[in-house]
Order: C-alpha cells, then sequence, then structure tokens
C-alpha cells in the first residue's frame, strides 16, 4: 500500500517563481552503507547538493514492535532546505512511503527549525547542514518473511542565491528479529531532542503562554526564564491565511516576552495561531520547543 506524508504546500512570493527560472537536477544513486538505506544525491556538476537517506534507529524489525526511522538529508554548505511550513517561499520536504501489508506509521515528525531571509526580503523557515524527520512505524503482530523492505520517493526544494528542486528515490532493507539492533544511536538521539514538545499550560512546565487578539494582530505572550530568548513559527491552518512576520519584544525586567504576529487577512474570530514556540538559552545556545495548537 502507498502511505503518503506529502505536505500542501505552493510556492507563496514572486521571487521564488524568478529563481525556479533556469533549475538543474540531477539525482544518482550512490550505494548502500551497511545497516543504513539506499543513498541518493541531488548534484550540479561536481558539487553535491543535497543527499538523502531512510535510516533507521534498528538494524532489526520486531514483529508487533515500533520502530523509528528518519528520512536524512545533508545539504551543502550555505544551502537549505524547508520545514513544514515554509514562510514567505519555498516548499516543504515531502515523503510518499510505500509500506507492506499490515504495516501502518505516523506523521513525518519535524525538528525545530530556523528563521531565514532570503533575496528579496523573504523570511523563510528550514534548515541548514543536516536534518532528519523522524517517523514511528508499527509493524503487524506476525511478518512471515526474513526481511522487510521499505521504499519510497522523498521531494525538497534547496535554496542558497537560487532554488533547485530535488526528488529521490529511497529503500531501506531490515532484518525480521527478536529483538531490536540500536543503530545510528547518536543521530537519533540529537533529532530527537530538536523535536517540539506539547505545551498544554499546566503546573511544572517551564514556560506560560496566552493568546491576546488586537485589531490587527495575534498577540503571544510568554513568562519564562529571563536568561532564554524566543521564538514564534506559525503554522497556518490554510494558504487563505496570510501573516506578517512574527516580531518579539521584551519587558524591561525581561520576565515577558511578547510574540506579535501581524494579520494581514484574518477571520474575525481567529483567537489563537498553531505553530512552534521556540526558546534558545543565552549561554549555552541549547533550544527548546514546544507546539501550540493543531497536532
Amino acid at each position: 500500500m502507498i502511505w503518503s506524508h506529502k505536505m500542501t504546500g505552493e510556492m507563496r512570493g514572486s521571487g521564488i517563481m524568478g529563481r525556479l527560472a533556469a533549475l538543474l537536477m540531477i539525482g544518482s544513486v550512490l550505494g548502500v552503507v551497511p545497516g543504513t538505506g539506499t543513498l541518493g544525491a541531488q548534484t550540479v556538476g561536481d558539487i553535491e547538493l543535497v543527499t538523502v537517506q531512510l535510516i533507521s534507529d534498528s538494524t532489526t524489525i520486531v514483529p508487533g514492535r515500533p520502530t523509528t526511522i528518519g528520512l536524512h538529508l545533508k545539504m551543502a554548505p550555505g544551502w537549505h532546505t524547508y520545514w513544514e511550513y515554509s514562510g514567505d517561499s519555498g516548499l516543504p520536504i515531502t515523503l510518499n512511503l510505500q509500506l507492506p501489508d499490515g504495516f501502518r506509521a505516523t506523521e513525518l515528525q519535524w525538528p525545530l527549525p530556523l528563521r531565514m531571509v532570503e533575496p528579496g526580503d523573504l523570511e523563510v523557515y528550514g534548515y541548514k547542514d543536516e536534518v532528519l524527520l523522524l517517523m514511528r512505524i508499527f509493524p503487524p503482530a506476525d511478518i512471515d518473511a526474513s526481511k522487510v523492505v521499505l521504499t519510497g520517493t522523498a521531494e525538497w526544494l534547496v535554496c542558497e542565491s537560487i532554488c533547485l528542486p530535488g526528488e529521490g528515490a529511497v529503500a531501506l532493507e531490515l532484518a525480521v528479529g527478536t529483538t531490536p539492533t540500536p543503530s545510528q544511536t547518536e543521530l537519533f538521539a540529537r533529532f530527537r531532542d530538536q523535536l517540539p514538545q506539547p505545551l498544554r499550560g499546566r503546573p511544572g512546565e517551564p514556560v506560560r503562554f496566552s493568546w491576546e487578539r488586537t485589531a490587527e494582530a495575534l498577540r503571544l505572550n510568554v513568562e519564562g526564564p529571563k536568561t532564554w530568548t524566543y521564538d514564534f513559527f506559525p503554522l497556518p491552518a490554510s494558504s487563505s491565511l496570510l501573516l506578517g512576520h512574527p516580531v518579539t519584544s521584551v519587558s524591561p525586567d525581561r520576565d515577558r516576552a511578547v510574540v506579535e504576529i501581524p494579520l494581514l487577512n484574518a477571520p474575525a474570530d481567529l483567537s489563537l495561531l498553531p505553530g512552534v514556540l521556540v526558546a534558545e538559552e543565552k549561554e549555552s545556545g541549547k533550544r527548546h520547543g514546544w507546539r501550540l495548537g493543531g497536532r
């Protein structure tokens, strides 16, 4: 069966269309690294812009026991790909995955994005260097085979001063066993630590938040450690909701931050906006993230 994780999206802003006028994408399969899936690359001339690979946190899959896989993309220095909501321009990474009968999977889980500015003052959300998009796989209680093969197609847009669309086939072979065999432990741990967590306003949570609606903006009020800085990455419910760029300000004693999100075309009764609140520790640079509303 086909399990689709294709996120809807369209290029926003006129700048992206101009940069897509003359594009070249060459995909090539480079081979198989032991314990991981097929490695593919997007190249232009001798430059490897993106490598893509489907990997797992275990080289074995145990019937009836979930495992985590990841779509791993590595970008050339200076180039970036996009988060699940790309901002003023760009397109999210997508994965169409084929699962054997009886298997099911979660949606992609997205690590915390970065805020970047592209030519034309376009503000976008995405990833530099590398990203691992995680997904939980749930196998059936009985697997009548010695191995399981997962295949699919990944698509992305990689940008620097120009943007190039990329597409690659991905495949991952896992042996069927009775116990998991850990693999890629450090990589999975690093990106699991970057996944946003739920924030429900309960006692003991590190930050508190509330929404306030004005005539032309939504205000996200945040209370938390004074040594943290805050940012908000919106996840609009539909492309018809056009937003300005979120702007953060802090109170004089730094005990409260306000993220103001201009509303250019929004329903009158809109009182909150799903998205990801990100806090960064000033000294260490460590980032924390929480998902507000939505999924």
